[in-house]
């Protein structure tokens, strides 16, 4: 200890502290300030830390859900092209189908047209078509138009004895 310091314990020997003492002090308080430091700079490190992880798994999780919206929509998309082609399948088997119902149709009346031009004969006189099932030769339209007669061999007009072209009426008798 030096004299001044010697001098200074003696005027306050409570209080008294040497230049070592002081100088322990300020390490100690500069320690210790020095830990507050290195103790925030920890808690900033550690909150900085918390907000790099909230952002990472922010990012992560919008990540994730794009990822997933973007194969809804895929999947959304895959399922308008597989309902589009079974549309398309669908309308063209109702096509396929109408067209065969159409050419059934046209057979049908195709038919229908021979078995007319075979079991029918024209009127002469207003050409509807007559059927003549039985009977004798003679063709009465009643039902028709014009109630003309004639001959259903010849097409010739028909009198009270038969046909004067063919003489149907006179050969062959019906009763």
């Amino acid at each position: 200890m030096s004299c001044d310091e010697y001098d200074n314990y003696l005027a306050d020997p409570l209080h008294f502290r040497s230049e070592y003492q002081r100088q322990q002090h300020r390490a100690e308080e500069e320690r210790a300030e020095l830990e507050a430091v290195r103790r925030a700079h920890a808690r900033v490190e550690d909150v900085m830390r918390r907000r790099r992880r909230v952002v990472y798994e922010r990012e992560r999780r919008e990540e994730k859900e794009e990822e997933t919206r973007e194969r809804a929509a895929r999947r959304e998309q895959r399922e308008r092209q597989r309902h589009e082609e079974k549309e398309k399948e669908r309308a063209e088997r109702e096509r396929q189908r109408r067209a065969e119902v159409a050419e059934r149709r046209r057979l049908e009346d195709l038919q229908s047209e021979r078995l007319i031009k075979v079991s029918t004969k024209a009127c002469p006189r207003c050409a509807a078509r007559i059927e003549k099932t039985e009977g004798c030769p003679n063709a009465d339209i009643d039902i028709g138009r014009c109630r003309y007669e004639f001959c259903w061999e010849c097409t010739g007009p028909w009198f009270d004895n038969g046909c004067m072209n063919c003489f149907g009426g006179a050969v062959i008798q019906y009763e």
